[in-house]
Order: C-alpha cells, then structure tokens, then sequence
C-alpha cells in the first residue's frame, strides 16, 4: 500500500470516526470504511452503499438497500472487504454480500432485526450482531453455475440488543451484548463456552491479541479477560465516561477510546497507563495507525499522536 493510497483514505475513515456519542436508543452516522486499490467503499445513514473513486473521491458505483422504510436503510457498521466480496448489514435488517468493484449483488438475507455492527468473516462463515440480541452465523456457498446461497449455521441469544460485531480467533466468536456481557462462543456450532459480566452496557467491539480479548464497557471501564476462560487479567478505571469505540492492540500497547474525549495508551499486559490524549469532543470511534502515528477521530477535531506518546 503506497503513501498516496493512505493519505487518500485517511480523511474519509477519520469523518466516519464520528458520530453516536451519548445516544443509546438509536445509532447514527456512517458506516466505516474499507478499500482496495481502485475504491473506498462505504455505507451511509440514507440507505446506499457507495463505491469512491479511489483518487477523485467521487461516487462511482452505488448499492441501494431494499425495503419500503426508508428510515429503516442505514448502514452503520464497518464492511468487510474480501477477495472481491463486499459483506456488510443493513439497519433494515438484511446482511448483504456484494462484488466489487460494480457492487452487484452475491446474495443477501433477511435476518428480521436491524444490523447495527458489521459483520466478521472467519473463513467462509459470515458472522453477525442484530438489534433482537442474537449472534448469526452463516455458511456461504456456490453451486456449479456459481450461484451463491447462504445458509444459517447457529444463533446464540444474549439478553440484550448487540450493536458491536462480533470477533472471531482460534475457534471461538467472542462477542459483546448490551446485556453487559461478553461472550464467548465455539464457532462451529454456537455454545457458550463462558461469559464475562461487566457493571454496564457493552456496545464496543472487542479486540484479541495473544489470548487476551480487550474490551471497554457504559460502566467506564475497560477490561482485559483472558481468552481461554474468561478470568479477569486486569481492569482501567480512570475514564471518565463510557467506551464505545473499539479499542487498538498494537505493539505493546492497546489503546482504548472512550466518550469522555480521551484515548487512553495502556500497557497490554498490565493496564498501567502510559500515556493519553485529550480532544475536543467525545471519540466514538476506533484508532488507526498511520505510519507512526496513531490517528483518531472526535466529534469536533481529528487528532494524529506519535506513537511514542
């Protein structure tokens, strides 16, 4: 990936940083969005799913969601973007997978809940959260002519909405509910393996790295639970508001966003706090690194940090 193509995208991820800070009944925003070398590809609250020209930034393809409610048409959540497939949830209730780069359609299914997260693939098996507080699992396939049908392999139902996408690593969907659990699950056929119960609403989508599954919570704390069994490794309290954005592991560190305008530069091991940074408004979404810098989005600013703190 060149400079210019970064550069290029840059921008257009930092926008969609922003936006349902402090509003817990209904999301907002843009999706997230993904790249290849010829396009972005992003969804929007109006119900379209666009493909930008990679240099001009201009629409070149674009993907209207079904239904009759246009209120019902959002895409919030992050696509994913693999080997020429497109895969990403409408708040309509439909999971799509589409081809690149003209965006016609591989297939879709109706899930009858609105889809808030974006989905997860973990090889062929397309995973996802839904507002009624399942977690779907799919298998995709192709027939001889190349036609592609999907077909639901499990659900597993949490106690609440699931507004973050679920993860997947070594085996097991990891997976955070507005029940204040997290959960991990076998992939191959959905049952839990154990849950972690926090003080507040999870809307964050976990990370892994390592055996570890990272994670902030509504009770303004971000936790690390090992992933084997789910056994507290370590907790920050020192946020002063909730997390919703998806925490970064890199290096020796994760950072961890959170509502109260902070990112917070935590030791992966240990919890300590090594550095953080202050913007003008609350961070909703996830850290990027850009070179050496990490990059975040406000509501009111973008802010680059050297990594060095």
């Amino acid at each position: 990936m060149t400079k210019k193509f970064i550069l290029t995208v840059l921008p257009l991820l930092l926008v969609a940083l922003a936006g349902c800070a402090g509003r817990i009944a209904t999301p907002e925003a843009w999706s997230g969005g993904v790249a290849d070398q010829s396009a972005v590809y992003i969804g929007s609250r109006e119900g379209d799913f666009r493909a930008l020209d990679i240099e001009s930034g201009e629409t070149v393809q674009r993907f209207t969601l079904t239904g009759d409610d246009d209120s019902l048409k959002g895409i919030y959540g992050t696509p994913v973007l693999r080997d020429g497939s497109l895969y990403f949830g409408g708040y309509n209730g439909v999971l799509y997978a589409n081809f690149t780069p003209n965006l016609d359609k591989k297939w879709e299914e109706p899930i009858g809940s609105p889809i808030v997260g974006g989905p997860t693939l973990a090889g062929d098996i397309v995973l996802v959260g839904a507002d009624n507080g399942k977690v779907y699992a799919f298998d995709q396939e192709a027939d001889d002519q190349q036609r592609w049908s999907v077909s639901e392999r499990w659900t597993f139902q949490t106690g609440n909405k699931v507004w973050s996408s679920p993860i997947a690593a070594d085996g097991v969907v990891y997976a955070t509910s507005l029940d204040k659990n997290l959960y991990a699950l076998s992939l191959e056929d959905g049952s839990k393996l154990w849950n972690f119960s926090t003080n507040g609403a999870i809307a964050s989508t976990p990370a892994y790295d390592e055996g570890t599954v990272y994670f902030g919570s509504f009770d303004s704390v971000f936790y690390a639970v090992n992933a084997s069994d789910g056994t507290l490794l370590w907790k920050f309290d020192g946020a002063g508001s909730w997390y919703w954005g998806a925490p970064l592991v890199h290096g020796g560190y994760v950072y961890a966003p959170s509502l109260d305008g902070k990112l917070y530069a935590l030791d992966k091991r240990t919890g300590a706090l090594r550095w953080s940074l202050t913007t003008e408004g609350p961070i909703v979404g996830s850290p990027a690194v850009i070179f050496d810098m990490i990059a975040i989005g406000s509501e009111k600013k973008k802010e680059p940090q050297n990594l060095s703190g």
